[in-house]
């Protein structure tokens, strides 16, 4: 009998991901989290393959832009001559990663459709966006579903 409790212990403890603010499991690390947002910019800054779409997590595919032609559409037509950007920390909340991203210049610097579909959510003082920024990213303890997820829509 104590053979089997501690046998399952230690599956219990070996399949265990981390723990976020609310104890939802979390897999990957802050590290991985802030790649797949450094990949993501880099990919639909430069126009080219699926710029960044595989970095999005499914609901934010299928539900924010709804197809692969509208978001195509909205990384294209956007200006990125005055997107730059800093990561500063990565967090967890809520079951997932929070990337802080500094943008110089705060809302009206990042490409429109970044806060406008709620990728990159900006912080608010009186009203007048920060240069202080999060993107959330989810990686599931277990496989599955992960990517870049959508912290709501401004305005």
């Amino acid at each position: 009998m104590r053979i089997a409790l501690l046998a399952l212990g230690l599956v219990v403890t070996g399949c265990s991901g981390q723990i976020g603010d609310l104890g939802e499991a979390m897999g990957g690390s802050s590290a991985e989290a802030g790649q797949i947002v450094e990949d993501w910019i880099t990919e639909a800054q430069s126009g080219k393959g699926d710029l960044g779409w595989s970095r999005l997590h499914p609901f934010v595919q299928d539900d924010v832009f709804r197809s692969y032609e509208v978001y195509q559409g909205a990384v294209l037509a956007s200006d990125w001559s005055r997107f730059d950007y800093v990561i500063p920390e990565v967090r967890t909340h809520d079951g997932a990663y929070r990337v802080q991203i500094r943008v110089p210049g705060g809302a009206t610097s990042a490409p429109a459709f970044m806060v406008e579909w709620g990728i990159v959510q900006f912080a608010l003082v009186d009203g007048q966006s920060t240069d202080e920024g999060e993107i959330s990213v989810r990686i599931p303890p277990l496989g599955g579903d992960r990517g870049i997820r959508a912290l709501g829509r401004q305005g």
